[in-house]
């Protein structure tokens, strides 16, 4: 039966220190590198094994894929990579610490940046170093595509775009469908919010009812 992960990313050291992360690219904390190999160790004690993984084109995501796929002794299956699998780009207020920010624009502010489906936070100028179109990781995505801010409902569309990548990748490991969807999520609340975006009902079958870890 075809199967899907979607397992988020360990800690990254910014969800340590409690920092908007977006796409700004930091690597897992200690506790993210351990979250990745008790994952492995979950997923080897029910016995699922892969044919193809996806993951998005951040370090803590990748890096959580490998620890995974090496404690899992496949480092060798095939990995794809997507900035469609981006969590949310948190605009302006990437870098900044989420309780500082409490403390300039009030509780209700932040709650709304991080949990409104439709509110998105400061827009990034195109002149800040941390725009996307800097990054060598984004050169050949149309400057008209690359985000300033995003609310919750804005990855949808872009991680949508990937269900032909997997639809063709089952096609080619016909026993078990692309299996493992790695996601780039901010706080300890709300790690798994991109993946969620997934939950739509590939070959007939309802997200919610597949395996997460």
């Amino acid at each position: 039966m075809p199967r899907l992960v979607l397992l988020r990313h360990g800690e990254s050291v910014w969800n340590r220190d409690n920092l908007f992360t977006g796409w700004t690219d930091v690597d897992l904390s200690e506790r993210g590198v351990d979250e990745a190999k008790q994952a492995a160790a979950l997923l080897k004690a029910h016995d699922i094994r892969f044919d193809h993984c996806f993951t998005s084109v951040l370090k803590r995501a990748i890096h959580t894929l490998w620890i995974v796929l090496d404690e899992m002794d496949l480092a060798w299956l095939p990995v794809s990579r997507s900035w469609r699998l981006n969590e949310r780009h948190y605009g302006a207020l990437q870098g900044r610490n989420k309780d500082q920010m409490r403390r300039e624009v009030g509780e209700e502010q932040v709650h709304k940046w991080r949990r409104s489906y439709t509110a998105r936070p400061p827009a990034l100028d195109k002149r800040d170093e941390r725009y996307p179109g800097r990054d060598p990781k984004y050169t050949m995505i149309p400057r008209g595509q690359l985000p300033l801010g995003e609310s919750l409902c804005s990855p949808i569309g872009r991680s949508a775009s990937n269900r032909c990548s997997w639809k063709a990748a089952r096609l080619s490991s016909p026993r078990t469908a692309p299996a493992l969807g790695v996601s780039l999520n901010i706080s300890t609340t709300s790690r798994m919010r991109t993946l969620s975006r997934l939950r739509f009902r590939p070959e007939s079958r309802s997200f919610m009812s597949l395996i997460k870890v």
